[in-house]
């Protein structure tokens, strides 16, 4: 991870020597816009597990893939200070059906962000800033939230903007107590995001994020007593997300369409044992403009800044454990 740290710090400071260069003035009627936006579509998890030990001898039970249908909630609002400075607010959730990995317990997933952003902004060449945001997901029995920090930067050429986007999610360590648990670390990321106009109100945009990190996994192995002694292992992770999505707006309107493809990916290996998780999902939705009045001007002085959903793919781990003990319960999986 140490090496992906130090191309995160590479990346924030090439950008920021970007804003060196004279800041164009916003349009007046674009000083405060906002986007608020729902979709639905499908989710498919596939599972690399090999089973699920239910406690009887030679007994597993194959782990399922599941799908689920998903519905999702946007709402961005953007505010300018002056003529080169400006914030944005990022409020994003999204809710699945039932998950049926195992039959006879069905699961559901939620994710949940907030986010803010404070940039140095030139509608003309490029934007520079930096973001915070807090992410919390759940599947019914196991949730994860974590902030999230760094930097981002967009260059404007013509009818295509760069998006280059680095930081670290983390959160506090784990309690233990007399039982099973999890320990996450801090996991470093990059993002690069390409938007290409066709014309104003017609874009196509496509995603890369990539991030690693460890996860501890550990089992109570004391006795009753004041302090629980546990045993267990710190593993590493690696994760992956695309995007590839379609946005159409009629001229004559507010609302917006769009179409998207998206996928995470995450894998975790442990004395020679290699765990997997792949979501994948298909997004049709609405978004509607206040204030801009193109989808390339919204682009350029208006919401342009978005967070991914690093928890949700950090929390797949939650579909692809290990364990340490003779018999684990769902969705924990015994490791060889």
């Amino acid at each position: 991870m140490g090496r992906l740290l130090r191309v995160v710090g590479i990346s924030t400071a090439i950008v920021l020597m970007a804003s060196a260069a004279q800041a164009a003035g916003v349009s007046e009627q674009h000083r405060s816009t906002a986007v608020v936006g729902g979709y639905g579509g499908y989710l498919n998890p596939d599972l690399s597990n090999s089973g699920i030990n239910q406690g009887f001898p030679n007994e597993t039970v194959p782990i399922l893939d599941a799908e689920a249908f998903l519905v999702g909630l946007d709402a961005f609002w953007n505010g300018w200070h002056g003529d080169s400075l400006a914030t944005q607010l990022d409020f994003n959730a999204q809710a699945t059906s039932d998950l049926a990995y195992d039959p006879q317990e069905p699961t559901s997933g939620q994710w949940v962000n907030g986010a803010v952003h404070v940039a140095y902004r030139n509608p003309e060449l490029f934007a520079v800033g930096a973001f915070g945001a807090a992410q919390r997901a759940s599947y019914d029995w196991d949730a994860l939230g974590m902030a999230l920090a760094g930097a981002e930067g967009q260059a404007y050429l013509d009818d295509l903007t760069i998006y280059l986007q680095g930081g670290v999610a983390f959160t506090s360590p784990a309690d233990p107590d007399f039982s099973n648990y999890r320990d996450y670390g801090a996991f470093a990321f990059v993002r690069g995001v390409l938007r290409y106009f066709l014309t104003d109100n017609l874009k196509l945009s496509a995603e890369g994020t990539y991030g690693e990190g460890e996860i501890g996994y550990y089992t109570f192995s004391g006795q009753n007593g004041d302090d629980p002694e546990h045993e267990g292992a710190v593993v590493p992770g690696k994760f992956a997300m695309a995007r590839l999505g379609v946005d159409y707006r009629p001229d004559d309107g507010d609302a917006s369409f769009f179409a998207a493809y998206e996928a995470s990916y995450l894998t975790q290996s442990w004395d020679e044992v290699t765990r997997s998780s792949l979501n994948q999902r298909v997004l049709a939705g609405v978004k509607v403009d206040f204030g801009a009045e193109t989808l390339k001007s919204r682009d350029r002085e208006g919401v342009t800044w978005d967070v991914p959903n690093v928890v949700g793919a950090i929390g797949q781990s939650a579909q692809s454990d290990f364990c340490f003990i003779s018999e684990c319960r769902y969705p924990l999986d015994p490791t060889p």
